[in-house]
Formats: C-alpha cells, structure tokens, sequence
C-alpha cells in the first residue's frame, strides 16, 4: 500500500518524540516522499523547534537536501536562536544569503533575537539595513525586534526613534518600549510611556503590567504600584503578576503589606519566596528572612542561586555562622550557581561573622576572581584590623591586568589605612585613586581620609581637608573629625566641629553624647548639661548597641539594657559605663546554655560593656556554677568566632578569654559535671586501635558487613563499606539486591558484594516465606566471619525486604554479634524496638528526624532543646540496652548509664554522607573495642561498654578527617574527601610505630 503526502503530513502532525519523526524520516525515504518539500519543511521544522527535537538531525537533514526552501532556513535560524548558542543562528542566516536565498518578514525576528542574545549591535544594524533595503521596514513585527535588539544592546534612543515610527503602535510595541527601558535601568521613563500608552487608550496585557510593576519596584514610585495594584485586582491575575506586585511592594520598604499579600498567594512561585527574602535582608531585617528560608524549605521549594545570596546576606548581617556554613556545604554539594558570585557571597560572609582565615580560603580557591571579589576580601581584612594584608592583597589586585579596582575598593583600601594607622600610606592611596585610575573621590573617601588623619592626630590637617572638598561635607564627616577632638582632647576644635554639625540638624543622639563626653573630660559641666538639655528637648535618644550571641545555631540579639529569653537560654545583663579606667558594674549575667559566640554592632560604648559581660559570664562559669547544682551540667567553651567593629577591642577580648578561662585557640575550655562527659577521644583512639603486625595481610583488623542497598539507594551502603575499609577493616561485605549489586560493585572492586535481598516488587505473594528462608540461609553462611555488622544505608522501606532484615538482626543477636543500626534501619527498629531491647552491643546512630521518631515513641514528647543529655540518658534507659549516638555540632554517646560528649577537633561540618561513614567507622572501632575487652562483649555488666568506646573513636576519626579534608580542600567538605583522609586522619592520632 503506497503512504500519500496527506498520510505523512498527519503522522508529523501527531509526532511526539524523536523515536516516532525517525520512523517517519525513514517511511518517506522509502515512499519516495523525501524530496516532497511541504512534509520535508515539517520534518525540519520537528527537529529544530519541538521541544523534543534535535537541532543536530534537523542540520544532518539539511545537508542532504538540495535546494531548500525559505521555510526550512526560517526553522533552522529559529532553533538555533532559541538555543543555547545562538551565534550559529547568526551563521545560519549569512549562509542563506551567501547560497542566493533572500530572506522574509519571518526571517528578521529570528536574527535579530539572535542579535538581542548576543548583545551584538553592529550585525543588528546590518540586519537593520536589509530590512530597509528589502522593503520590510513597514512590517509591525520586524520594527518590534528591531527595538527589542536595539533596547537588549543598552541604545533606548535607537530604540525610542524605531517606537516614533511605527505608525500603528500594538501593545506589543507599547510593552517592548517599557521593558527596554526597565531592563536598562532607566524606570522613570518606564512609567511615563506606561502613562502616555493609557492616555492613547491600548490596554495592556499581562507582560506589560509585570514590567510596570517593575519599575515602579525600581524607582520606589509606590503611588503608581498601588495603582496597577488596584487595577489588577478588577481582572483575574496569576502567579506572575502576584509575584510582581509583591515584589513591587516589598522593594518600596512596605514589607508588612508584601508579607499579607505574599501570604494569601494560592499559589507561590521560587520567584516570590526570593522576592521576599531579598526584601527582608535589603531592609536589615534578616531574623525575617532566615526564618522565611525555613518556611520555604520547609514548602519543599529547592533554593536557587538567588535565594543563596539573599540568606547569606541575612546570615552576615546577622551573624548566623553556622546556618551560613550549611549553605555552604548545600552550594558544594549541589554546585549550585556562577562560581565566583556564590564565592564573594560566602565571602563576605565568612569575613562578617569574624572567619576572616576562611574567606581567605574561599578567595584563594576561586578560579576567576572580578573586581568585586577583590574588593569583598581587601574590606573583609580591613574590618577586622588586619590593614597590612589588606594593602598588600590590594598591590597583588593591581599587577592583575584583567582587574581594575573602583571607588569601591578604595573605600576598603582607605579603611584598611585607618585601621592601621597608615597615614603617609593612605595618603599616597588617596592621590593615586584620581591620578592613576581617575576615580573621584566621594563622601565615604573623604569620610576614611578624615578618619585617618583625626586617629593619627592630625586634626588640623583633617579639617583643612574638610575645607578644600569640592563637595559638601555631611555629618559623618565632621562626625568623625569630632572623635578624633574627643581622643585627643582638642576642645577648641570639638566647638567648632559640634558647631558645624549642629547647622545639619543631626537626627541621631550620638553627637550629642559625644560633645557631651569632650566637655566632661575638659570639666566644663555647663556645657555638658546644655548637650544632655539639647538631646532631651530634641526627644533624642542613644542608640543602644546590639550584639548577637550564637548558641546551638540559634544567634539572639542582645541590646544594652536588655533581657532576653530563648527556651532556657537567658543571659540578663546591664553593664553600667562608670569610667574610662575600665570600672565596670554589672547586676547580672546568667546562662544556662553553652557555647558563645558575640558579634557586636555597635561602637565603642557597647563593645566595652560587651567586654564586661564577658567578665561576669566567665566569673559566673568558674564560681558560681557549683552553687547550682539544679541546673543541667554542660560544658562551657567559648567560641574562637568573635567579630567586633574594632581590632583593639577583639584583641582585648580574645586575651580576656584566654586570661581568665585558660583558652586557647586550638581546644575550647571543657568543665566536666554530672553524667555529662567529654571523652577523652584520641586517649580511647590509642587504646582500642590495633598494632597490626607487618608480617601479616589478612585477618588482623576484622570483617564489616553492610546489610542494605535497593535500586534506589546505593550511594549509602558503598560509603559505608568504603569507610570501613579506608580505616583498616580486613574485608568490608555489602549484602544488598540484585538491582543495586552492579551499581555498588563499579564503584569499587575492594567491597565484596552479594546480591541476595528481595525487594516485593519482584515476588509473588506465595513465594514470600520461601525466599525470606533463602535470604536468611544465605547471609547465616558468612554471619560468624564477621565482627559488626552496619543495618540499614540504603535500605529503603520496603515491607518485605524489611521483614528479612529483622530476622537477619534476630540471628546476629543469637550469636551475639555487634551491629550498627542507621539509615532506614531505625526506621525498622523505631516500629519494632523488642529488635535491640536488652542488647547490649547494639548502636544506634539516628540522623535528626529518626531522632525525633524516637523520641516521640519511645519518651512520648517532643525533642527538647534543654537539657539534651538527660533527654539523652533517658532514651536509652527506657530503650534498655543498645548505646545510641546523637549527633550534632558535639555527638552526644549514652548507654544509659552515662553521656558522653564528643566535641573535639571542631564540628564535623555535616553533608550527605557523613551518617553512613559514621555508621561504617562505628563498626569499625565497635569491632576492634570487643577485641581489646572480651569480657565487656559477653556481659553487659562490664563497667567499660566497647559500644560506647566504638562510638566515640568513630566521632573523633569523623571530625579529624572532616578537618583535615576542610584545611586540605579549601573548601567545604564533600564526602569523598572526608572518606580519603580517614587512614591519614587515623595515623596522625595512632602512628603505626
């Protein structure tokens, strides 16, 4: 039966995959219709345009038709602009005319997006001047791609004069205008063509009301916001639009609104929850944004690059260090986002919340670094007092050709000359700016340049360079100039500077306190009780300073003055200035949870009474501690991450700690109390790690066995069997399904894979109890080989495959055989605890939420942040017999007779991965503790539990390798580094001699 061209026709028509257009490809070779130049067209057209095509065969066709047509140029051009190169579109288009082709009204807008992409104005001016010559200047659509080409190369008034002559204007023409315009940052004239395009009465759709919305957002024009707001509201709007407004809302400063409207979306989009965040940390209210991150997350959106650099931001303004180390973690995992952006975001970050060393590292590590990456670190340096390093990163970014610094990087530059008290440098830095690069200097350079020289002494040179500024000079400038009066005690000065100020009508008290202290100082107290009459008469207040306390990753402000409250976390304290020798009173300083990191915001004032909440704290840690016994003992170690506006001042304080609590920077200060124990980790490493002898290969540091691995989950059971063996495990045995035993075996020929689980997808109901034997009689045959067994990476939770698995557990607890339950084996268990109940050489090892399953079962509550060791304790009492391991920034270990904490070495900075080389290192040492204690293996009366020592070699080993691999890598923890510096990390503790 001969196929016509109608049949062939049809068939494109319903074509929906490559698979289908082949066999039609190949059906009109063999009915001759391979030349028929309309079904031909379409087959093109399929492969360039459909979203399940393939340009590259819709190219191989091409080059085997003979003269083709008009059309089928117009679909190649189309795919190709709409592709990811579209330079090939402009290729395209050169050939056609090159082969004699002329091209049509279809042709233009094809090239001149391809143009548009490119930013490539010139070809667009030639494509320009076809169209003229062709006669297709007239043609609606070709003028609109002109001006959307002309409007993507950043020329509005080619653009504008394209606009002027088109004599019938569409609202596609209207809505090209008010977009260039936006996306050049020109929003003002946006919204007066908006206006104009009402007042000649075309309506507009939804696209232009969406770039309305953003120039309103742009030009903070909140009167005309709310008028497309309302006129919305009369028509049915979509998400778009919604995120628009929202967006619109919240970047005019009307965040209250933003969150109600945000909040009555039916329907949210990535874009409005970044819309949010970034509105949230634009405005300085980063505890908002923060807690919205969690909402989103916890609305299952994933973060895009955006929502990254909104939450770092929030987390540098707020000090949320280590919220700000889990993204980072998350952005190496996920390799999320433009390198070097990311990069300066984690940047600065790290440099706001006092990790100067690792935003080093983070600039080193970067592959290509722009001028706002040099900028981040030289200002990073420079707020923290080290000015030398600063100045020489700056001479490095100059020898960089491809770099050239702007008049943000003097500020930084500048700064660093101030903190440092470089003045000749500063200066030669000052001239240079305008000589070398032609940089004017603005208010902020001149604002560092009067710091510097004021700081220096230098006040009259300070003020004469106030005088000669060709611009006028602001508050902050003569503010500073008058600090320099109070440092030095140059009252003649601070009279006319307080003058000079007082003319602005400063907004603040903190000028007013300032004179005030420069007369007190001078003992002319009838002028300081004219600046305190001046300040209450003003109803002027000092703004209290606000510091931020980080503790179990939650970061609470503290303002002077102040009381605060979060759960048992309650630090009062009112610190009374009394005066400049540093004479401090203060009512109170209580806390009853650890782990203390202090960010200060403020100036002097409050960093001297952060200084001598300091001191209480510490008295309070070494004699008032033992008077309260009612308290839950935790240790006390004072964080090394304390950023303060003033390198003095952070020197004063990292020497307070050290003085008076025996810090150092290497080991926080522990207090051992109670059931609360910090192990003496690498002591416990020595003791159960094996000599091995050299004569000998096999058979020494015992076998590990991994029962888990379905075919969706191999990732888990290979780390933890690979882990196993980077520490010195003999043979490491995953026992998993047939589906994931090829996946598991090419990740690496050392692990000994036995494909003998079942899932229930692949069984008949009647075969179930036959092969659960077959399962079970397979695994017994190697069970008395091994020393530990890890249950549960990768498992899955498959009813009948977890059936097997409790009668696997069951047997290894009749020969007496440690195992590490983790993954989706604490599900298994969580439904069925009579599995470990009473077994004294089971672990447990459960991430966060199979924690808080256990809890909740087990406890009958919720997880509690207080006292987290007797929540601990009591767990495992009620549990009765297996040890279980909590971990987080310090791994918590409790057999129910003790907790033991492990902290050392620094938090292991978790990523996917880390749970199942913990559970593989656990087996590991768990193996090796029965060995040196054979006794404690058979009686569960032993004062010494092998589990618990198992547990807290593996914490240890886990945190020293996440170290090593962190110092190493320069950068965040991956799992594969972390498993390849396990036998290092392990040699560093125990050497083999």
């Amino acid at each position: 039966m001969r196929v016509g061209s109608c049949e062939i026709l049809h068939l494109l028509e319903i074509c929906r995959s490559m698979r289908e257009l082949k066999q039609i490809h190949g059906l009109m070779i063999t009915a001759s219709h391979i030349r028929d130049i309309i079904p031909l067209s379409r087959l093109v057209d399929f492969c360039a345009n459909s979203d399940s095509g393939d340009p590259d065969y819709a190219a191989l066709i091409f080059l085997h038709i003979g003269r083709p047509s008009v059309y089928i140029w117009n679909s190649l051009i189309r795919g190709r602009s709409n592709g990811n190169n579209p330079d090939e579109a402009l290729s395209m288009y050169k050939k056609m005319q090159r082969r004699g082709y002329s091209p049509d009204h279809f042709t233009f807008p094809f090239v001149l997006k391809a143009c548009a992409l490119t930013n490539d104005q010139n070809y667009g001016m030639c494509v320009h001047d076809r169209i003229v010559k062709t006669g297709f200047e007239s043609d609606l659509y070709a003028s609109i791609s002109l001006m959307h080409m002309y409007a993507s190369c950043a020329d509005m008034e080619a653009t504008a004069q394209l606009f002027d002559k088109i004599p019938k204007r569409n609202v596609v023409a209207w809505t090209t205008l008010i977009a260039g315009y936006v996306n050049n940052n020109r929003a003002g004239e946006a919204v007066k063509v908006f206006k104009e395009m009402e007042v000649q009465g075309v309506q507009p759709n939804d696209i232009t009301m969406v770039n309305v919305l953003v120039a309103c957002a742009q030009a903070r024009d909140l009167e005309t916001g709310r008028l497309i707001h309302q006129r919305v509201c009369q028509s049915d709007s979509n998400v778009i639009l919604s995120t628009a407004i929202v967006d619109m809302y919240a970047k005019c400063g009307s965040l209250k609104l933003a969150r109600e409207l945000f909040d009555k979306m039916p329907q949210r989009n990535i874009v409005a929850w970044n819309s949010m965040i970034g509105a949230y940390n634009q405005y300085d209210r980063s505890n908002e944004a923060l807690s919205l991150f969690e909402d989103m997350q916890y609305a299952g959106f994933t973060p895009d690059e955006t929502t990254l650099l909104s939450v770092l931001g929030a987390c540098a303004h707020h000090g949320a260090l280590s919220l700000g180390q889990g993204i980072h973690a998350y952005i190496e995992k996920t390799h999320i986002g433009t390198h070097v952006v990311i990069g300066t975001s984690l940047m600065n970050m790290y440099a706001k919340t006092g990790e100067t060393q690792s935003a080093l590292q983070i600039f080193n590590g970067l592959e290509k670094k722009d001028v706002t990456a040099w900028t981040s670190m030289i200002i990073g340096l420079a707020m923290h007092g080290r000015g030398g390093e600063a100045l020489t990163l700056f001479k490095e970014m100059e020898r960089d050709k491809n770099v050239i610094p702007d008049h943000i990087t003097y500020i930084g530059v500048l700064c660093a000359c101030s903190h440092a008290g470089l003045v000749n440098e500063g200066q030669e830095h000052f001239h240079s700016m305008r000589n070398l690069y032609g940089i004017t200097a603005t208010i902020p350079h001149y604002g560092c340049m009067v710091d510097l020289l004021s700081r220096a002494g230098r006040l009259t040179e300070a003020e004469r360079l106030i005088e000669s500024m060709p611009i006028e000079p602001n508050i902050a400038i003569w503010s500073a100039l008058l600090n320099g009066c109070e440092v030095h005690n140059n009252v003649s000065l601070a009279d006319r500077v307080g003058n000079q100020i007082l003319q602005l009508k400063p907004q603040g008290g903190g000028v007013y306190v300032l004179l005030s202290n420069i007369y007190a100082k001078a003992g002319r107290w009838q002028a300081v009780k004219m600046a305190r009459e001046l300040m209450r008469l003003k109803r002027l207040q000092k703004t209290h300073g606000c510091s931020y306390i980080e503790a179990k990753s939650l970061t609470i402000p503290m303002t002077r003055g102040g009381s605060h409250t979060h759960g048992k976390f309650e630090i009062i304290g009112r610190v009374t200035y009394m005066d400049r020798g540093s004479k401090f009173v203060g009512d109170s300083c209580m806390c009853t949870t650890w782990g203390m990191q202090v960010r200060s915001t403020e100036s002097r004032t409050l960093q001297v009474a952060a200084e001598a909440l300091l001191r209480h704290f510490v008295f309070y840690c070494h004699r008032m501690r033992p008077q309260y016994h009612a308290l839950p003992a935790i240790p006390i170690s004072i964080s090394p991450y304390c950023m303060l506006d003033s390198s003095a001042i952070l020197r004063r304080q990292h020497f307070l700690i050290r003085s008076l609590v025996g810090y150092s920077n290497q080991t926080a200060t522990k207090v051992m109390a109670g059931t609360h124990l910090e192990a003496d980790a690498e002591t416990i490493l020595k003791t159960i790690t094996p000599k091995l002898d050299p004569n000998l290969h096999k058979g020494q540091a015992g076998n590990i066995a991994i029962i888990g691995g379905c075919r969706e989950y191999t990732g888990a059971p290979y780390f933890a069997a690979i882990s196993a063996l980077k520490i010195g495990a003999d043979l490491s045995h995953v026992f998993c399904t047939k589906d994931a035993a090829t996946v598991i075996k090419s990740y690496s020929p050392e692990i000994i894979v036995h494909p003998v689980l079942e899932e229930s997808y692949n069984i008949r109901e009647g075969e179930k109890r036959s092969i659960s034997a077959k399962v079970l009689t397979e695994v017994s045959k190697w069970m008395e080989r091994f020393d530990c067994l890890v249950v549960g990476p990768g498992l899955g939770r498959d009813p009948f495959l977890l059936e097997c698995v409790s009668e696997i557990l069951k047997h290894a607890r009749q020969l007496k055989i440690p195992f590490v339950v983790d993954g989706d084996g604490l599900f298994l268990v969580t439904n069925n605890l009579d599995l470990v109940s009473g077994y004294h050489l089971a672990v447990l090892t459960p991430n966060v939420n199979e924690y808080k399953r256990l809890v909740q079962k087990v406890l009958n509550c919720e997880v509690s942040d207080e006292g987290p060791s007797e929540e601990l304790l009591s767990l495992a009492r009620r549990i009765g017999g297996p040890t279980i391991l909590r971990k987080g920034k310090s791994d918590l270990i409790s057999d129910g007779k003790t907790v033991n904490m492990v902290s050392t070495f620094g938090s292991p900075r978790r990523c996917g991965g880390q749970g199942d080389i913990l559970s593989g290192s656990v087996a590991v040492f768990s193996s090796w503790a029965c060995q040196q204690l054979p006794a404690a293996k058979e009686s569960s009366s032993s004062t010494q539990n092998p589990m618990v020592l198992g547990c807290i070699g593996a914490s240890a080993l886990l945190r020293k390798a996440a170290s090593v691999a962190f110092t190493t890598q320069k950068r965040a923890t991956l799992t594969t580094d972390i498993i390849e510096c396990l036998g290092k990390s392990l040699e560093d503790i125990c050497p083999a001699s």
